[in-house]
């Protein structure tokens, strides 16, 4: 894995993947003395003693053409202008207080498409082919999809 000039190269797991093999999938006891052997274990607490989360992301590599192929036929497409940030400067009344992002139309803010709603048509009419917003073509619609989600 690599990000940017961040990253681990693969020759420096080989004996943990070599060692991982010899490991029982049914012996908690081996597995755990697997991680902490080939790993630095660590615990993550909430301060407080209360609920925590952990999350975290990677940046997806993907084969992608600059232009529309055969094997390349799902578009990676630019921000859409109407897409707006929403803060609680410009956030209309109503609207969830957890949304960071909206749709500007001539009436004013209002909730974005889900990607739900933009796979079913949302926006069919609106016609995004042919304005210049493809950044690249991917062969895959899930790739696109860990790419949004990525960022």
């Amino acid at each position: 894995y690599r990000s940017g000039g961040l990253g681990v190269d693969f020759d420096a797991f080989i004996e943990a993947y070599a060692a991982a093999r010899a490991v029982s999938p049914t012996d908690r006891r081996e597995a755990r003395a697997f991680f902490e052997r080939h790993f630095i274990p660590a615990h993550i607490a909430a301060e407080g003693g209360g609920a925590g989360l952990v999350t975290g992301f990677y940046e997806p590599v993907v084969d992608a053409s600059p232009v529309r192929t055969e094997r390349f036929t799902v578009p990676l497409l630019s921000r859409p202008a109407d897409l707006v940030d929403i803060d609680d400067a410009n956030r209309p009344d109503g609207m969830d207080p957890y949304l960071a992002f909206g749709r500007a139309t001539p009436e004013g803010l209002v909730e974005y498409f889900d990607r739900g709603e933009i796979e079913r048509g949302a926006l069919a009419g609106k016609e995004l082919a042919g304005r210049g917003l493809e950044i690249a073509w991917l062969a895959d619609k899930v790739d696109a999809f860990f790419i949004h989600v990525q960022g």
